[in-house]
């Protein structure tokens, strides 16, 4: 696309060209709602080996799996709900506005809130939503298995993202609450924690009691990972698990009153496992495993917690209990390659490939665009400029 030779064009046009954009995207996402439908109904997602259909889009398309879970969900409601499915087809009603109108539109109520809606903007139909949906037992049941907490790396920061059912939600609240209430206020003159910042250090008092009170204290280990020179030096570097930077002052502080685990490391700075000495993997090697494969294995799984300690080679088979034989993979994928057939090939500490039991290699990178496909795309591009 020339976007010099776009700049001069009038805006109408730009904001048109927009409008017909938007709605192709609009009308391709109805669309891929329904072959989802269709793949949903085959059970396809099996073949993959994924658990469900959200999982299997998931990792097929590198959507976030509350995404996917929602896509499903939708994609399965608007099969029942034509007149929305069309008016979504069309674009006369944007993603957002549909998935909350699936929620409370009916087969019987479909054709008049189609109509409603095409005059309501999001915030309207929310407040339609709180005041039409009645909770059932089934929807309380699926607000437990949507239920959802995740860490979103963000440069010096951690982001936490969380969806709970209602109850379970104040719980929290209220433990937090609790907590902010024996809280001292910020030592630094002058300044006044906001809220949202209470409510946070309130968070992390509560997870450091529970993990104060551990009777497991091998599990309960927060790892820092540091040579010794850079403990004594000022500008040093250290990282927690999971490759997260910290600077030196908090390395020092994080430290001084706590035990250093040592890790016999070979001269590629791998840490040495233990052989044949055992089948179980000790608490150790599981921290450099998880630190090492930072989740679950499988091609776009992104499972990373509750993981099993898998050997590529079968402890039995003489399979050593070395990093170099292991591989981090979830309940669900560890039973797909025991239970199933499939096998692992590759490199633990490098690439691996996972191989179906009819031998051909699962992948599951992004499909690119067919060439016959892509040609279409310059002449849209050009249509949309006349």
């Amino acid at each position: 696309m020339d976007i010099e030779a776009l700049r001069e064009r009038p805006d109408a046009e730009i904001v048109d060209a927009m409008d017909q954009v938007f709605g192709i995207f609009t009308a391709s996402h109805a669309t891929l709602l329904e072959l989802i439908v269709v793949h949903h109904e085959k059970g396809g997602h099996t073949a993959d080996g994924a658990s469900s259909t959200a999982d299997w889009l998931s990792i097929r398309f590198r959507v976030p799996p509350p995404l996917a879970r929602e896509w499903v969900r939708v994609a399965l409601a608007l099969d029942e709900l034509p007149h929305l499915q069309t008016a979504y087809q069309d674009a006369a009603l944007t993603w957002d506005q549909v998935r909350v109108l699936t929620r409370f539109v009916t087969p019987e109520t479909d054709g008049e809130w189609t109509d409603k809606a095409r005059g309501m903007n999001l915030a309207q139909i929310e407040s339609w939503a709180r005041h039409l949906v009645r909770l059932s037992n089934e929807d309380a049941a699926r607000a437990h298995s949507g239920r959802s907490l995740r860490f979103i790396r963000e440069h010096a920061a951690m982001r936490i993202a969380g969806r709970f059912p209602l109850a379970e939600a104040k719980v929290v609240e209220k433990a937090l609450e609790r907590i902010m209430e024996r809280q001292r206020g910020d030592d630094r003159p002058g300044v006044v924690a906001s809220f949202e910042a209470r409510q946070a250090d309130a968070l992390v008092e509560m997870s450091s009691m529970q993990l104060a009170a551990d009777g497991d204290g091998d599990r309960a280990t927060i790892v820092v990972h540091v040579t010794p020179d850079d403990l004594r030096a000022h500008d040093g570097t250290a990282w927690l698990d999971g490759h997260l930077p910290i600077p030196p002052n908090v390395t020092r502080r994080l430290t001084c009153d706590g035990s250093i685990e040592s890790v016999l490391e070979n001269a590629a700075g791998d840490p040495f496992g233990i052989g044949h000495r055992s089948r179980a993997v000790p608490g150790w090697l599981v921290r450099q495993l998880r630190l090492r494969d930072e989740g679950c294995r499988f091609p776009g799984c992104s499972h990373t917690r509750w993981l099993h300690a898998h050997h590529k080679r079968h402890w039995s088979d003489g399979g050593r209990t070395d990093l170099d034989n292991l591989v981090t993979l979830c309940g669900h994928h560890h039973r797909v390659v025991h239970d199933a057939g499939w096998k692992l090939r590759g490199d633990p500490n490098g690439v691996l490939e996972f191989v179906k039991p009819d031998g051909s290699v699962f992948r599951s990178e992004r499909p690119r665009l067919r060439p016959e496909v892509r040609k279409r795309v310059p002449v849209l591009q050009r249509k949309l400029r006349m």
